[in-house]
């Protein structure tokens, strides 16, 4: 337990400190400052389990400090200290709902002991009643999946959820530790019922009823309960419309889902519905062809793949459940066959789309410097014709953009790569459009154009002189694989 010790007397705060050290639980000081302002700003940086406050202090005392604390930190202890046996004080304490109030005269070793270990148990048993609800996650999951899935309060009581049938909301956020401890503790005036589910690996679900019922002073104080608990949660909030029926709550969680994915990719208008069917094949297309680079030792273009994936999946709002799940999956399956260690703990620590590919972008400049095939010159035309291969770029466009002579560049690119600068060009192509035919529903003609070509024939002719086969011969591998 973390303890922040708060006392403009100094040798009453080493006095404490020193009892606290001898205790017999698990402890630590995390500060021991004279004032209000300086135990808020130690808070900025390191969150107490505890903090033993003095009312009277200068500036802002105790009484003060407590209100603070409890309105930005409200899963903190706070116990205060005074040495004035006196009703008044006790009684503000307890209205601004400090957890104890301690005469500085009645502390001893034994004294402390006692009250430390009994706070912890305090903490760890309302852990555990508040993280109940997470042994109901199969059930959560399953009314989550069921199209049609027929259920009342009798029933999701059965399952240790107990949200009634009034006014609720729902809320989503990334999962974390951190976040876990935050949501559990998170208390309000407007809310009732809490429970939380973990959602898949990637998000935390909370639910909770409300305690008002005039609809106009109902929604102005959950916005204002929102905006608290945003500010204590890492990442993303997303949160649903309130409803009025217990039957709606599949669609307040999946609403909550949508919002939070929209915070997560970015985006500021609200899009409507889900991701189709066809959204989730185009997905697994994307893997598929992320998989197959991996098979052909193509790690530099599977982190630009996977830029893409990412892409298309902020610009159709994709769960995030399983776009993080694609990553890992894919990037573990890299890390086996590469030899790397990739960061799968960054994918799913992101919070939002721009950590995400930040982190896709550290991996890929470590495959970068361990893959150096050419020199900096030649790897620099490369990395250029890989990205702008769709254009009608010429061997001058890529000397010019490498600072190199036409001829030298031609000489060295053919010595170091053993292809011509327009065969080598053309492979990147025939590569592409073999990737496109095999992973995606895109048709012949949007190929050809996303691969440099101006004329289906051209390319078909191009394609099977490359290949041997035209592209729909190739196409129709595509159910077979």
């Amino acid at each position: 337990m973390k303890i922040l010790i708060v006392d403009d007397e100094v040798p009453i705060r080493k006095y404490i400190s020193q009892m606290i050290l001898n205790c017999s639980g698990d402890y630590e000081i995390i500060g021991s400052v004279g004032s209000g302002k300086k135990a808020l700003e130690i808070m900025e940086h390191r969150k107490p389990d505890l903090v033993l406050a003095d009312i009277t202090m200068p500036k802002m005392n105790g009484l003060e400090l407590l209100e603070k604390i409890k309105e930005f930190y409200p899963d903190t202890d706070v116990f205060m200290l005074t040495c004035h046996n006196d009703f008044e004080f006790a009684r503000a304490a307890i209205k601004l709902q400090a957890d104890n109030y301690i005469l500085k005269d009645e502390i001893s070793p034994v004294f402390l002991d006692n009250l430390l270990r009994a706070a912890e148990e305090k903490r760890e048993k309302s852990r555990k009643k508040s993280m109940h609800q997470f042994e109901s996650s199969a059930f959560f999951i399953q009314l989550m999946k069921e199209d049609t899935l027929l259920f009342d309060s009798y029933d999701l009581e059965k399952h240790k959820i107990f949200l009634k049938d009034k006014e609720f909301f729902a809320a989503a956020l990334t999962d974390s530790r951190e976040n876990r401890e935050h949501i559990v503790a998170f208390k309000s005036s407007l809310l009732e019922n809490q429970e939380i589910f973990p959602y898949y690996d990637t998000n935390l679900v909370m639910i909770a009823n409300l305690t008002k019922s005039s609809r106009g002073q109902m929604q102005e104080e959950l916005y204002e309960t929102i905006s608290k608990l945003r500010d204590i949660i890492d990442g993303p909030v997303g949160v649903s419309m309130v409803y009025y029926r217990i039957n709606m709550l599949k669609q307040a969680v999946l609403e909550a889902l949508n919002s939070y994915s929209r915070l997560y990719y970015r985006k500021r208008m609200p899009e409507k519905g889900r991701v189709t069917a066809d959204k989730k094949m185009e997905m697994q297309d994307f893997a598929g062809g992320a998989y197959r680079l991996i098979s052909e030792k193509k790690y530099r273009r599977l982190f630009r793949h996977l830029d893409e994936m990412v892409s298309f999946a902020a610009g159709n709002n994709v769960d995030i459940y399983l776009l993080k799940k694609s990553l890992h999956d894919i990037l573990a399956d890299y890390g086996m066959k590469s030899g790397m260690t990739p960061d799968l703990e960054g994918i799913h620590r992101s919070m939002d789309v721009e950590q995400l590919l930040q982190c896709l972008g550290n991996m890929h400049s470590l495959e970068s410097e361990k893959g150096a095939e050419y020199s900096e010159a030649v790897s620099a035309a490369v990395l250029y014709m890989e990205s702008n291969f769709e254009k009608n770029i010429s061997l001058s466009d890529v000397a010019k953009q490498i600072h190199l002579n036409a001829e030298y560049f031609s000489r060295r690119f053919k010595k170091e790569t053993g292809y011509k600068f327009s065969e080598f060009l053309q492979k990147i192509r025939m590569e592409e459009a073999r990737r496109l035919l095999l992973t995606t529903v895109l048709s012949v003609t949007e190929i050809a154009g996303r691969t440099g070509f101006n004329n289906d024939s051209y390319f078909s002719a191009t394609f099977k002189k490359y290949f041997g086969e035209n592209p729909n011969e190739t196409r129709k591998k595509r159910d077979i694989m």
